[in-house]
């Protein structure tokens, strides 16, 4: 997502990015308004992010 499109946004955002199990490849989803959505995932080695002011914020990381 460009600035833009950030800005046109209300409420917070959050994204989680990380590794795929078993695999080599990336992933990153963002998810508006959804905080449980974002928490939720069964996350193998990532982070998830909320965007405060602007700025990602981690708020969770898992190592595993």
């Amino acid at each position: 997502m460009n600035s833009e499109q950030l800005k046109q946004i209300n409420g917070p955002m959050y994204k989680v990015t990380g590794k795929r199990y078993n695999s080599t490849s990336n992933f990153k989803p963002v998810y508006t308004n959804s905080q449980w959505r974002a928490m939720g995932i069964n996350l193998w080695r990532g982070n998830v992010w909320e965007l405060v002011n602007g700025k990602w914020k981690r708020i969770k990381s898992v190592w595993n």
